[in-house]
């Protein structure tokens, strides 16, 4: 087990997790970094994890967040994992690779790409773009009753969007929040 109470800033090597990676401090990803989190392990973020231009996380195994999660423009998080947040916020300006991806509370946002099959659960918020952007989901996307879709609307020439390469499937029920 590995628990990151302070910093840890991986920079031209990697990190490899292959039981339990608790990070409540902060973990800063940055160029040419790497950190595995292998099949079988666990990476628990109570924390702040940024992965930096040119950085990479390859996850086969889980993830957890309920605090806060970026990839930057030019990281990348990769692999065949499952990628879970119950609270605090993902903001994917780069490239975000999972097999499943659930946010059951918290947000989901950003102006990258994300490959793999979305569920936003009840108490979830899904809110593409960065004022203005697009977010883009390539594959299965889920939106539950009790979620939400936030959209910036107004203004001239910014729009937010959500691109999706393939059907949604959503609750019936809509909600228009002021």
């Amino acid at each position: 087990m590995i628990d990151n109470i302070g910093s840890k800033t991986p920079n031209t090597s990697a990190v490899n997790n292959s039981g339990v990676l608790n990070n409540v401090g902060k973990v800063d990803n940055q160029k040419n970094g790497v950190v595995n989190n292998l099949l079988g392990a666990t990476l628990n973020n109570s924390g702040t994890f940024t992965n930096q231009s040119l950085s990479s996380l390859v996850n086969d195994g889980q993830i957890f967040n309920d605090r806060g999660f970026t990839v930057a423009a030019g990281g990348t998080l990769s692999g065949a994992g499952d990628y879970n947040q119950t609270a605090g916020s993902t903001t994917v300006n780069g490239s975000f690779a999972q097999s499943n991806i659930l946010i059951s509370g918290g947000s989901l946002g950003g102006n990258g790409l994300i490959t793999g099959d979305v569920a936003v659960g009840a108490g979830g918020t899904l809110g593409p773009g960065n004022s203005p952007g697009a977010l883009t989901i390539d594959g299965g996307f889920t939106l539950a009753v009790d979620a939400t879709l936030a959209f910036e609307l107004g203004g001239t020439g910014r729009r937010t969007w959500l691109r999706r390469d393939r059907p949604a499937a959503t609750q019936r029920r809509r909600r228009c929040l002021p």
